[in-house]
Formats: structure tokens, sequence, C-alpha cells
């Protein structure tokens, strides 16, 4: 038929609160062509995840997911800069997360 076939080897599918497959964080997967998740550090990497978790309506944001692959806009990217903003009581400019598209990037990026 002509149909070539990917075959992504999983230990365990991602699951949602529910327990139910996280078709999020599978499809998140899936683009980046393997299943290695890295949890954000305790502390600030932890605060940029929930905050785009929140906004982007995603679940379980690793320390390498890109904001922009998960579905980050320019609409977003000042929502999330503003409350990190608010949070670290800094002015950071909304060039920041474009320049570090990362929870790990953008953590290691503000003092």
């Amino acid at each position: 038929n002509g149909l070539a076939a990917n075959v992504l080897p999983v230990s365990a599918l991602p699951l949602d609160t529910s327990g139910q497959v996280d078709e999020s964080a599978l499809q998140r997967l899936m683009l980046r062509g393997t299943l290695r998740f890295v949890r954000p550090a305790a502390g600030l990497e932890q605060d940029i995840a929930a905050i785009w978790e929140q906004l982007l309506g995603v679940a379980d944001v690793g320390r390498d997911d890109s904001f922009f692959e998960l579905g980050g806009n320019s609409l977003r990217a000042i929502q999330v800069v503003s409350r990190v903003n608010e949070m670290l009581g800094t002015r950071h400019p909304v060039r920041v997360l474009y320049e570090n598209p990362t929870v790990g990037e953008l953590a290691a990026s503000l003092p």
C-alpha cells in the first residue's frame, strides 16, 4: 500500500490524572521521537512548567519541552513572561522566552 509505519517502543503510556491515556503527552512524545521525559527541577523549573501547563492546557510539561512545540503562540508567550515577571518581581521582555524556549533554558536564563 506504500504507507510507511513508524514504531516507537514504549515501556508505558503517559496517563493523565484520571488514569486515561494522556493524548497531548503522547503526541509530544511522538513529535520528539522518544519517551525520554525529564522532570523539571524543583523550584523555578517546576513553577515555569506549572504556568505552561495552565496556559497551554497540557499535562506533564518536561524540562526539555519547547513552549512553541507544545502549542504556545505569541499571546501565550506574553502571558507566560508576565506571570514569571510577577512571580520573580522582574521585568524581562517576552524575547527571553523566544530565545530560551524550553523550561530548562528559560529557568537558567532568569536571575
